[in-house]
């Protein structure tokens, strides 16, 4: 018996009696096209709605709250739509990466040397994360000491996320430069930006952030060692995958004021404010400032500043004041018309308008009650010269200001004249 196999008209075969070796040439023929079949279904990564990333800073003091943060992530973990990836720095071991899931948490990456004080370490997570857990929305949220613009102490500068390891940290203007380099990798503006430390909702660390993250999540004054209810904001997204990230904002806000509030020893402050209205902010806050700085040798105007000095909202870091309640008492106290319109249409700005720059504010504790969503720095007896080094607000109109007035503010008051 003999066997005839024609394939596209062109090749034919003779076969005695040979059935497997014809399956065995079947196979041999049609193995590319099986090939191909297998890269096309390779797996893709799903782009989900939203990735919470966390940079979670452990290499220092506030180690032992680490634990916390994650159980309560647990509780939610991530989605189909719903990405929770964490950094972990470790005071007495090497850093990881993990997932957290509902229940438990897949340690990705383990044995990495971090410094968690290096704005690069922060922007590389970025990158990590945006090739292995895409999404249309980002929520990065920094964990760690804060100290918004300024210097801790008098060793060195500090911002945010200090490594007691290396002995680095994220100043105010790296921040800014690498939220900078996030943009570029995300191909879009940081949709929220939280920091989980304290005394950074500050406008001269806004200002550095203005032109690349959409909505900055952050507390005015000091933060509780316990820090955020992680499982709270977890469940925003999770029940809710749909929600913008404005919306989202102002629900973490909330979120942190309900948590707080059945503790009465506790004082706290959360807020969000729209990075989209920094620009006519500053432009407003600049006039006022300019006005200020000209008018603070007449003595009546610098009583006033005096007696706002000493009745406006201050935080942990005394010379850290509440930008809404300053320019409220303004209003109260100053005579000047020009001072009190410039100050007027900034509260306006602020918290009134449809437009407002605060979004959202919540605070628990009778201490915090003039307490809007935006400090500012106002020195009580002694300007920082750090202040015009430190950061790009110290070039503005409100530097002048705080360090003219400052200078006279100590000096001996004239005598009359007779």
């Amino acid at each position: 018996m003999e066997y005839l196999v024609f394939f596209n008209q062109r090749f034919s075969l003779k076969l005695f009696l040979a059935p497997a070796f014809l399956a065995l040439l079947l196979l041999s023929l049609f193995q590319p096209f099986n090939a191909c079949a297998q890269q096309d279904s390779a797996p893709v990564k799903k782009t989900a709605k939203r990735t919470f990333m966390i940079f979670l800073n452990g290499v220092n003091d506030l180690y032992p709250y680490g634990p916390r943060t994650i159980n309560q992530l647990k509780k939610v973990g991530s989605t189909e739509d719903f990405n929770i990836v964490i950094l972990r720095g470790y005071l007495s071991k090497p850093g990881e990466k993990v997932v957290v899931n509902k229940g438990g948490v897949k340690v990705i990456e383990r044995g990495l040397k971090l410094d968690m004080g290096d704005y690069k370490e922060l922007v590389k997570f970025a990158k990590w994360t945006h090739e292995n857990y895409p999404a249309e929305h980002y929520l990065i949220d920094i964990w760690n000491h804060g100290m918004g613009w300024k210097k801790r102490g008098r060793v060195s500068t500090k911002g945010i996320s200090y490594d007691d390891v290396t002995g680095n940290h994220i100043s105010t203007l790296q921040l800014g430069e690498s939220m900078k380099m996030i943009k570029n990798i995300f191909g879009h503006n940081v949709d929220i930006l939280g920091m989980d430390a304290c005394l950074m909702q500050m406008a001269e660390v806004a200002y550095e952030l203005k032109d690349f993250v959409d909505y900055i999540v952050a507390a005015e004054e000091i933060e509780p060692g316990t820090g955020w209810p992680y499982d709270k904001f977890a469940e925003i997204p999770a029940k809710n995958p749909g929600v913008t990230p404005k919306q989202y904002a102002m629900a973490m806000v909330e979120a942190h004021r309900l948590s707080y509030a059945g503790i009465k020893s506790e004082a706290t402050t959360c807020s969000a404010i729209e990075c989209s209205r920094l620009g006519a902010f500053y432009a407003k806050l600049e006039e006022l400032a300019g006005i200020l700085k000209l008018k603070v040798a007449d003595n009546g105007v610098l009583e006033v500043l005096k007696r706002v000095t000493d009745e406006v909202q201050k935080f942990d870091e005394g010379d850290h004041s509440d930008l809404v309640h300053l320019c409220q008492l303004l209003v109260q106290y100053c005579a000047d018309e020009e001072i009190k319109t410039k100050a007027e249409q900034l509260i306006n700005l602020m918290v009134a308008s449809p437009s407002k720059l605060i979004a959202a504010n919540g605070t628990t504790g009778e201490s915090m009650r003039n307490a809007f969503g935006l400090a500012i720095y106002f020195p009580r007896e002694t300007f920082d010269p750090e202040y015009r080094t430190l950061i790009n607000f110290g070039k503005t109109s409100w530097a002048d200001f705080v360090e003219i007035y400052v200078t006279r503010k100590s000096q001996p008051a004239a005598s009359p004249q007779n």
